[in-house]
Protein backbone atom coordinates (compact mmCIF):
# COMPACT_ATOMS: atom_id res chain seq x y z
CA UNK A 1 0.00 0.00 0.00
CA UNK A 2 2.67 2.51 0.80
CA UNK A 3 4.57 1.64 -2.73
CA UNK A 4 1.31 2.53 -4.07
CA UNK A 5 1.08 6.17 -2.31
CA UNK A 6 4.72 6.77 -3.31
CA UNK A 7 3.95 5.49 -6.77
CA UNK A 8 0.59 7.76 -7.41
CA UNK A 9 2.55 10.95 -5.08
CA UNK A 10 5.12 10.92 -7.90
CA UNK A 11 3.37 10.56 -10.83
CA UNK A 12 1.08 13.67 -9.21
CA UNK A 13 4.56 15.99 -8.52
CA UNK A 14 5.40 14.87 -11.98
CA UNK A 15 2.66 16.01 -13.80
CA UNK A 16 2.20 19.21 -11.38
CA UNK A 17 6.02 20.24 -12.19
CA UNK A 18 5.53 19.51 -15.80
CA UNK A 19 2.74 21.94 -16.35
CA UNK A 20 4.53 24.47 -13.75
CA UNK A 21 7.75 24.23 -16.08
CA UNK A 22 6.17 24.42 -19.48
CA UNK A 23 7.37 27.29 -21.61
CA UNK A 24 3.57 28.99 -22.14
CA UNK A 25 5.26 31.75 -23.81
CA UNK A 26 6.81 29.57 -26.44
CA UNK A 27 3.66 27.83 -26.83
CA UNK A 28 1.40 31.13 -27.36
CA UNK A 29 4.29 32.20 -30.26
CA UNK A 30 3.77 29.05 -32.35
CA UNK A 31 -0.06 29.46 -31.98
CA UNK A 32 0.66 32.94 -33.49
CA UNK A 33 2.30 31.88 -35.63
CA UNK A 34 -0.59 29.32 -36.47
CA UNK A 35 -3.38 32.21 -36.58
CA UNK A 36 -1.42 33.95 -39.11
CA UNK A 37 -1.70 31.42 -41.73
CA UNK A 38 -5.64 31.85 -41.15
CA UNK A 39 -4.99 35.84 -41.32
CA UNK A 40 -5.27 36.42 -37.49
CA UNK A 41 -2.57 38.88 -36.08
CA UNK A 42 -2.80 39.53 -32.46
CA UNK A 43 0.00 42.72 -31.49
CA UNK A 44 0.62 45.10 -29.05
CA UNK A 45 0.19 42.75 -26.17
CA UNK A 46 1.92 42.35 -23.05
CA UNK A 47 2.60 38.55 -22.40
CA UNK A 48 2.97 37.57 -18.87
CA UNK A 49 3.70 33.57 -17.88
CA UNK A 50 2.07 32.52 -14.80
CA UNK A 51 2.94 29.12 -13.36
CA UNK A 52 -0.37 27.65 -14.67
CA UNK A 53 -1.53 30.33 -17.11
CA UNK A 54 -0.79 32.90 -19.47
CA UNK A 55 -2.30 36.20 -19.11
CA UNK A 56 -2.16 38.51 -22.48
CA UNK A 57 -3.11 42.18 -21.95
CA UNK A 58 -4.00 45.27 -24.32
CA UNK A 59 -4.06 42.84 -27.41
CA UNK A 60 -4.97 44.10 -30.69
CA UNK A 61 -6.58 41.37 -33.17
CA UNK A 62 -6.45 41.98 -37.24
CA UNK A 63 -8.03 39.69 -39.45
CA UNK A 64 -6.92 40.64 -43.24
CA UNK A 65 -4.83 43.27 -41.83
CA UNK A 66 -8.11 45.22 -40.97
CA UNK A 67 -8.48 45.94 -37.32
CA UNK A 68 -10.70 43.75 -36.41
CA UNK A 69 -11.03 44.16 -32.04
CA UNK A 70 -9.25 45.05 -28.86
CA UNK A 71 -9.11 43.11 -25.86
CA UNK A 72 -8.33 44.56 -22.44
CA UNK A 73 -7.43 41.04 -20.86
CA UNK A 74 -6.82 36.82 -21.79
CA UNK A 75 -6.46 34.15 -19.72
CA UNK A 76 -4.51 30.98 -21.47
CA UNK A 77 -4.94 27.96 -19.46
CA UNK A 78 -3.54 24.48 -20.32
CA UNK A 79 -3.80 21.85 -18.05
CA UNK A 80 -3.94 19.02 -20.91
CA UNK A 81 -7.03 17.54 -18.93
CA UNK A 82 -9.14 20.87 -18.67
CA UNK A 83 -8.40 23.79 -20.98
CA UNK A 84 -9.96 27.84 -20.99
CA UNK A 85 -9.52 30.90 -22.96
CA UNK A 86 -11.30 33.52 -20.69
CA UNK A 87 -11.43 36.92 -22.66
CA UNK A 88 -12.62 40.42 -21.30
CA UNK A 89 -13.31 43.29 -22.10
CA UNK A 90 -13.46 43.20 -26.26
CA UNK A 91 -14.15 45.87 -27.96
CA UNK A 92 -14.88 45.28 -31.99
CA UNK A 93 -14.37 47.39 -34.57
CA UNK A 94 -17.17 49.74 -35.81
CA UNK A 95 -17.09 47.60 -39.46
CA UNK A 96 -19.63 45.07 -37.23
CA UNK A 97 -21.99 47.76 -35.47
CA UNK A 98 -24.78 47.47 -37.95
CA UNK A 99 -24.76 43.48 -37.18
CA UNK A 100 -23.88 43.25 -33.23
CA UNK A 101 -23.30 45.53 -30.62
CA UNK A 102 -19.69 46.84 -30.18
CA UNK A 103 -18.79 45.73 -26.69
CA UNK A 104 -18.09 41.83 -25.33
CA UNK A 105 -17.96 42.06 -21.45
CA UNK A 106 -16.40 38.09 -21.55
CA UNK A 107 -16.04 35.50 -23.21
CA UNK A 108 -15.02 31.72 -22.04
CA UNK A 109 -14.32 28.68 -23.84
CA UNK A 110 -13.64 25.42 -22.80
CA UNK A 111 -12.24 22.19 -23.65
CA UNK A 112 -11.98 18.82 -21.62
CA UNK A 113 -10.54 15.41 -22.33
CA UNK A 114 -13.74 13.94 -20.85
CA UNK A 115 -15.99 14.98 -23.14
CA UNK A 116 -13.27 15.34 -25.92
CA UNK A 117 -15.65 15.95 -29.16
CA UNK A 118 -17.27 19.08 -27.91
CA UNK A 119 -15.86 23.12 -27.11
CA UNK A 120 -18.09 25.06 -24.99
CA UNK A 121 -18.59 28.37 -25.03
CA UNK A 122 -20.31 31.52 -22.90
CA UNK A 123 -20.19 35.13 -23.93
CA UNK A 124 -21.90 38.28 -21.98
CA UNK A 125 -22.26 41.55 -23.57
CA UNK A 126 -24.53 44.52 -25.09
CA UNK A 127 -26.22 41.77 -27.43
CA UNK A 128 -26.77 39.58 -24.23
CA UNK A 129 -25.96 36.33 -22.99
CA UNK A 130 -24.39 33.77 -25.20
CA UNK A 131 -24.03 29.77 -24.81
CA UNK A 132 -22.14 27.35 -27.92
CA UNK A 133 -21.26 24.35 -28.07
CA UNK A 134 -18.95 22.81 -31.32
CA UNK A 135 -19.32 19.12 -31.54
CA UNK A 136 -15.91 18.25 -33.35
CA UNK A 137 -17.12 14.83 -34.65
CA UNK A 138 -19.81 16.16 -36.59
CA UNK A 139 -18.95 19.40 -36.93
CA UNK A 140 -21.63 20.88 -35.47
CA UNK A 141 -21.87 24.72 -34.13
CA UNK A 142 -24.99 25.32 -31.80
CA UNK A 143 -25.72 29.23 -30.41
CA UNK A 144 -27.94 29.53 -27.53
CA UNK A 145 -28.99 33.49 -27.15
CA UNK A 146 -30.62 35.03 -24.57
CA UNK A 147 -31.00 38.64 -27.06
CA UNK A 148 -30.36 41.87 -24.66
CA UNK A 149 -33.20 44.70 -24.90
CA UNK A 150 -30.60 46.59 -27.55
CA UNK A 151 -29.96 43.72 -29.40
CA UNK A 152 -33.70 43.39 -30.32
CA UNK A 153 -34.28 46.75 -30.90
CA UNK A 154 -31.06 47.90 -32.70
CA UNK A 155 -29.79 44.14 -34.34
CA UNK A 156 -33.14 42.42 -35.94
CA UNK A 157 -31.25 41.06 -39.10
CA UNK A 158 -28.91 39.75 -37.21
CA UNK A 159 -31.72 37.74 -35.18
CA UNK A 160 -33.29 36.96 -38.14
CA UNK A 161 -30.74 34.20 -38.79
CA UNK A 162 -31.88 32.62 -35.54
CA UNK A 163 -35.08 30.50 -34.81
CA UNK A 164 -36.99 31.89 -31.92
CA UNK A 165 -38.24 29.11 -29.60
CA UNK A 166 -41.82 29.47 -27.61
CA UNK A 167 -39.33 31.10 -24.17
CA UNK A 168 -38.43 33.79 -26.38
CA UNK A 169 -34.99 32.87 -26.45
CA UNK A 170 -32.75 32.46 -30.23
CA UNK A 171 -31.09 29.40 -31.37
CA UNK A 172 -28.94 28.48 -34.29
CA UNK A 173 -27.42 25.84 -35.69
CA UNK A 174 -24.33 25.09 -38.63
CA UNK A 175 -22.73 22.67 -39.92
CA UNK A 176 -19.64 23.05 -41.37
Amino acid sequence: MVKVAKFLGYTLFFIIALFYFTPKASLYYKAELELKKNKVILSDESVIEKPFYLELEHTTVYFNAIQSATVAWIEVEFLGVYNTVKVKDIELSSVVASFIPLHIKEVEVKYTILDPFHVIAYAEGDFGVLNANFSIDNRVLQLHLEASKKMQREHRSTLRQFHKDATGEYNYEKTF
